[in-house]
């Protein structure tokens, strides 16, 4: 993108507005069109790729409303909370790594703010499991960070099987014919989902696919559908995806009340309590800048 480059360089930009451009120019094709949606930004000369005016005045105050420092000192404290050492390219300010990064923190509801769940022990076993979600996303075309998301709420991310259905609680649990079918369809070999993680983060990622007909793919971003795939994990319950503890529960801001039946070591047990742990969607949302 030589000419935009120059036709940017050329233009007199505030410091703020610089590195915004940087933001905007290293974030994906994908993160780029969900920033553009959520700002209503679709005027026709303003293509996919093409950073205008309009997109770089709303990058800045998108950076504001979300506490988000566009300086020297603020992009480094940003880097340093999110452990990376991202190398920007050349005369670029903000890498993609941070690019990506940032873009997940404005990406988050509007006056919603940083969720700070996945923290201590959670984040570690969910970096730790990472190699395994990031192999059933490719193999099955799901985004890593939703079954990371799911598996936080079946079983605080621990690789562990609790019992019948798993890490990841298929419930019912598959029959073995139906697992085989799962596993054929992926040129798997068979291991039951209670014996070996992987096999449970893929049959997961393909419940999860069979929710929504087959529409995910590994760099979903739309929020409907993503949330819809969490909605149908869990049953459709509560009358919407919004609704529903398992997929929208945010405490202590917005806290849900279960009602119905869940499963804990391994049995069926009633519950009418309020939720206390974030649910799926917000998980996965703060995934998004966590983990990069």
């Amino acid at each position: 993108m030589p000419e935009l480059t120059d036709m940017l360089r050329q233009a007199a930009l505030t410091e703020e507005e610089a590195y915004a451009r940087d933001l905007l120019l290293h974030v994906t094709d994908a993160r780029l069109a969900d920033l553009k949606r959520q700002w209503k930004i679709d005027r026709p000369a303003e293509s996919l790729r093409l950073v205008g005016s309009t997109t770089l005045q709303r990058c800045v105050e998108a950076c504001k409303e979300a506490g988000v420092r566009l300086d020297r000192a603020g992009v480094s404290a940003f880097k340093t909370a999110q452990g990376l050492d991202d190398r920007p390219p050349h005369q670029a300010v903000i890498g993609p790594q941070t690019a990506e990064a940032m873009a997940g923190v404005l990406l988050r509801p509007a006056g919603g703010g940083q969720t700070d769940h996945v923290r201590g022990a959670l984040r570690e076993r969910i970096q730790a499991n990472r190699p395994v979600y990031e192999r059933a996303g490719r193999i099955v075309g799901v985004p890593w960070r939703l079954l990371a998301a799911i598996h936080y709420r079946e079983h605080e991310c621990r690789p562990t099987s609790p019992g019948p259905g798993g890490p990841f609680q298929m419930d019912p649990p598959l029959t073995d014919n139906a697992l085989r079918s799962i596993l054929g369809r992926y040129k798997l070999p068979f291991r039951r989902v209670e014996a070996d993680f992987q096999t449970a983060a893929v049959v997961a990622g393909h419940h999860l696919q069979t929710k929504v007909g087959f529409r995910l793919q590994e760099d979903t971003s739309a929020p409907a559908l993503l949330k819809d795939a969490l909605w149908g994990y869990n049953g459709r319950a509560y009358g919407s995806a919004d609704n529903s503890p398992y997929v929208a529960n945010d405490p202590p801001r917005r806290q849900l009340r279960i009602r119905g039946s869940v499963i804990r070591g391994g049995r069926r047990v009633r519950v009418d309590v309020l939720d206390s742990r974030p649910g799926a969607w917000i998980v996965y949302q703060e995934l998004l800048w966590k983990f990069p």
